[in-house]
Order: C-alpha cells, then sequence, then structure tokens
C-alpha cells in the first residue's frame, strides 16, 4: 500500500467508528435500561423521609431491598427518580419514615404505624394477606417508566 493512502485508510476508519459509535462514545446497541420515575402520592406533612424501596425477582420483600431511595418529604406528593435502571420486573415499596429512624415502624400489634404504598396499586389489609412478589410486581419497559405509589 502507498504512503499517502494510509492516512486516508486511518482517518475513513475512525469515521466509521465514530458514526457506529454514536455521540455517546460507545458502540450502537438497543438500550438494555432507563430512568424510572417513582411518583409518590399521599403524603401527609412534610415531616421526616420519603423511603422508596426496590425488589427483584428473588429479593425477599421484607429484607435488603436491592435500592433504596431517601427523598425529602413533601406534603401532598413528590417524584423519585432511578437512572440506569436495567428493564425487568420489579416491586417498589415506599413509606413515610415520619421519625426519619430509617426504617417502617409497626404498632403494638405488628400493623404498620407508618404510611406506607407498594407498586400495583397493591393495599396492605386484613384481607389481603402478606405483600409478595407476584401481587406488587410490575413490568419496567421504555413505554411504562413511570409508575405510581398511593400511601395509606
Amino acid at each position: 500500500m502507498k504512503k499517502y493512502h494510509r492516512p486516508l485508510l486511518a482517518l475513513a476508519l475512525a469515521l466509521a467508528t465514530l458514526i457506529l459509535a454514536g455521540p455517546s462514545g460507545r458502540a450502537a446497541q438497543p438500550d438494555s435500561a432507563g430512568t424510572l420515575t417513582v411518583q409518590v402520592q399521599g403524603i401527609r406533612d412534610t415531616r421526616g423521609k420519603l423511603v422508596v424501596n426496590l425488589f427483584r425477582p428473588g429479593d425477599s420483600l421484607f429484607g435488603k431491598p436491592h435500592l433504596r431511595v431517601v427523598a425529602a418529604a413533601h406534603a401532598g406528593a413528590a417524584e423519585v427518580s432511578l437512572p440506569d435502571l436495567p428493564y425487568g420486573e420489579y416491586v417498589a415499596f415506599a413509606f413515610h419514615d415520619l421519625n426519619d429512624n430509617g426504617v417502617l415502624d409497626h404498632n403494638w400489634l405488628h400493623f404498620p404505624a407508618e404510611p406506607l404504598g407498594y407498586s400495583n396499586h397493591w393495599n396492605f389489609g386484613l384481607l389481603t394477606g402478606l405483600p409478595t412478589f407476584e401481587k406488587t410486581q410490575f413490568h419496567f419497559t421504555p413505554q411504562t417508566s413511570e409508575i405510581t405509589i398511593r400511601l395509606k
């Protein structure tokens, strides 16, 4: 190959790499993750913190969550974003930590003493039984990237 062709070949390869990689500098590929937005409604006041826990299949809903986001409590509603979350099945559980101790408090009957809510519009009650992954799960996709949880 002639010497003057080498720089042209290098330039063409660099240009092809930039075109295929796109603006991020990575090779172009389908998105496998996105930002999940959790709208939490029913926050009664500004005491304490809002806690949103996210669980994956196989996680215990009564154990350590896969992700936990703690945010300021705003009377009415609040929005929490979880960026770079792989698409798939999840359960989201939110509670208003009124005394800001980091845990969901319970009364002497072992019922939750702080406002709480689950994804999939599931509500805790005497006849619903305990929450399970199947009852409370939602499917996170590019088309369903926002969920709403109502605290009760």
